[in-house]
Formats: C-alpha cells, sequence, structure tokens
C-alpha cells in the first residue's frame, strides 16, 4: 500500500517526497531500484555517510540516529515555503525525531504517521502528548493512513 499512498501524495496533490534513512550511501542503489521496482515514486534520498570499513556495513540502520534529524533540519532550512508531512515508523526513534521537528518548526508540519511496531508501547504518556498536541497519527497499517490522510484532506 506504500505505493498507493506515496503516489497519490504526488500525483493528486502534487507534494514531493524526500526519503530519509538509517541506511548508509552504500545501499543507495539498492534502495533507488527498489522504490522503483515497487512504483514507489522517486525523490532525493538522504543516507547516512558511508562506513570506514566493511565490519560496519553489516551494522547499517544502527546507531546513532542524530543524522535524520540534521537531514531533515537541512531540508527545512533549503525550502523554507514549504509544509511537510512526515512519515516514519516507531523502530527506529522516529517519533523522537519527528516531535522534536513539530515543536522547532510547528508551522511547518502539516501531519506525522508513524507505523507502530511496538503496540506495547501504544500507552505511554509520550505517545499521548504526541497524538494530542503534536497531530501524530500512529497507524497499524498504510491503508489505515490512506483513509486517515482523506480524511485529514492532506490527500
Amino acid at each position: 500500500g506504500v505505493s498507493e499512498f506515496y503516489q497519490k501524495m504526488v500525483r493528486e496533490k502534487g507534494y514531493e517526497m524526500f526519503y530519509v534513512s538509517s541506511s548508509d550511501w552504500s545501499l543507495f542503489d539498492l534502495i533507488r531500484d527498489f522504490l522503483q521496482f515497487r512504483n514507489i515514486p522517486l525523490g532525493p534520498i538522504l543516507l547516512k555517510d558511508k562506513h570506514i570499513n566493511l565490519k560496519n556495513i553489516w551494522k547499517s540502520g544502527g546507531g546513532s540516529h542524530q543524522h535524520k534529524l540534521e537531514k531533515i533540519h537541512f531540508l527545512l532550512r533549503f525550502f523554507p515555503e514549504m509544509k511537510f508531512i512526515l512519515i516514519g515508523d516507531s523502530g527506529q526513534h522516529d517519533p523522537e525525531i519527528y516531535a522534536e521537528i513539530c515543536h522547532e518548526y510547528p508551522q511547518r508540519v502539516m501531519a506525522v504517521f508513524i507505523r507502530e511496531i511496538h503496540p506495547k508501547h501504544s500507552e505511554s504518556p509520550e505517545r499521548r502528548e504526541m497524538e494530542e498536541e503534536l497531530d501524530f497519527h500512529f497507524i497499524q497499517s498504510t491503508q489505515e493512513a490512506i483513509s486517515l490522510a482523506e480524511k485529514l484532506q492532506i490527500i
């Protein structure tokens, strides 16, 4: 359903797509090919710098996610008039990163969609604050995101 969701945003609303990932640059071709194969709209793919040695390649996606925050800050500064919809999951600190962005740029984030990977965290006070104060939407599926985005008139 990701392809359908992103295609609706690009084709029906004219949104630009930017991909920020904890994967390192050595996986760029694979990620781009995956997007094309799955008919997911292409856009700039912002990844971590290459790992210095072969041993660290196997850790791609792990470690600090500070670079995600830095890349999103870069996009917000580079496109000062653009508003953003942030889409991520609960697996690699996206909620915390996106909450920080929402606090710093409250008028620039239209909505946040987080695919819930760990349902046990669904009742945390932090999550309730994100839902109530920051317009976060914790979802279980892409179909749920599509329905919610249509209801919110995002797509």
